[in-house]
């Protein structure tokens, strides 16, 4: 379990596992997308030496209800074609994919979003 003590969607969220450890080892965020900035960004880094534990999930997580709760309807994480861990910490946040663009950064990106509706919904059962 995380020490979420710390949430200010302006300054992020800083991941230390425990109160134990008394270590910052990573972040949450929610920034504004360009261009226009309209949409929000969930975003998260973590140290190489705690990844793989579900700590970025978990932060993201936080940083979506704490979005919700502010009365945002809809946020996005970008995650760059291939990188594999970033898109399965997307979907165990409960987001979706909703397609590839290079609207944001000029970049070819894989984006998720999440809607305040479909925040702790149950993953549907994927049919073999």
């Amino acid at each position: 379990m995380l020490d979420l003590a710390y949430l200010n969607l302006r300054k992020g969220l800083d991941v230390t596992p425990d109160t134990v450890w008394a270590k910052v080892v990573g972040g949450a965020w929610l920034l504004p997308l360009p261009p226009g900035e309209l949409d929000l960004q969930v975003g998260w880094r973590l140290a190489p030496t705690v990844r793989g534990r579900g700590f970025a999930a978990e932060a993201g997580h936080a940083v979506a209800h704490h979005a919700f709760g502010e009365g945002l309807d809809e946020i996005f994480a970008v995650v760059p074609p291939g990188n594999i861990s970033g898109a399965a910490t997307a979907r165990r946040i409960g987001m979706e994919w909703v397609g590839t663009t290079e609207k944001y950064y000029g970049l070819p990106l894989e984006v998720y979003r999440l809607r305040r509706g479909d925040v702790d919904m149950p993953a549907l059962a994927v049919a073999r």
